[in-house]
């Protein structure tokens, strides 16, 4: 079995993360390693391909272009992984996770910190591990909402009316979770969609839970 250099598998999770905060936008293939200490080579883009296809996500491709087309569901599930790949262990400081996480601009860093500490004060008993998942969230709608085009679907075709209710009424984590958003929003300066909001209140109440 042949071993693959860790470099490599780094230059192509990064490659496959710049393509998936992009998603659906084409980007060019010679811009895929703008940046990087490596070069793109014949390789590369076959395996992120087949990378992809775990998450029913297809890898689209002219001659000079490639983009990724896929639900939006499908398009967080492999950010989430492949961001774990930058994680030096699970229950890391929240603070070094974000310093450890791959082309996130200074202000982007500061505004991640922020609301860290913002999570902290809300719910101080969360484990370094529940941070960290959350930290993580708030740094795919980063990417997603200020490199790409997310489409997550409408509040109606998710949730009931009772269900809506049921989330709004839980006020604090609630508030802490449109506080969030908005810190976001702001950070990306673009809306967001509003069931990100309910989302992420629900992805609180399950770390306060455990």
């Amino acid at each position: 079995m042949v071993s693959i250099d860790s470099k490599v598998i780094e230059f192509r999770n990064l490659i496959a993360l710049k393509l998936l905060s992009h998603a659906p936008e084409k980007m060019l293939i010679q811009t895929l390693a703008d940046n990087s200490a490596r070069e793109l080579t014949s390789d590369d883009l076959p395996v992120i391909e087949l990378m992809l296809e775990a998450f029913d996500l297809i890898l689209d491709h002219s001659v000079n272009a490639v983009r990724i087309n896929g639900s939006e569901t499908n398009i967080r599930r492999a950010m989430r992984l492949i961001l774990q790949d930058f994680q030096s262990k699970l229950d890391v400081d929240p603070d070094q996770l974000i310093a450890e996480y791959p082309s996130l601009p200074a202000p982007a860093q500061a505004q991640l910190l922020a609301q860290v500490n913002e999570i902290k004060i809300a719910q101080p008993q969360l484990s370094n591990h529940s941070l960290n998942y959350l930290t993580t969230e708030l740094f795919i709608l980063y990417c997603r909402y200020s490199q790409g085009e997310p489409s997550p679907y409408q509040l109606n075709q998710i949730f009931t009316s009772g269900q809506l209710a049921m989330i709004q009424g839980n006020q604090p984590i609630f508030t802490l979770a449109q506080s969030l958003v908005a810190g976001v929003s702001k950070a990306v300066k673009t809306e967001l969609n509003e069931i990100e909001s309910y989302y992420l209140m629900l992805k609180i109440w399950l770390s306060v839970q455990n």
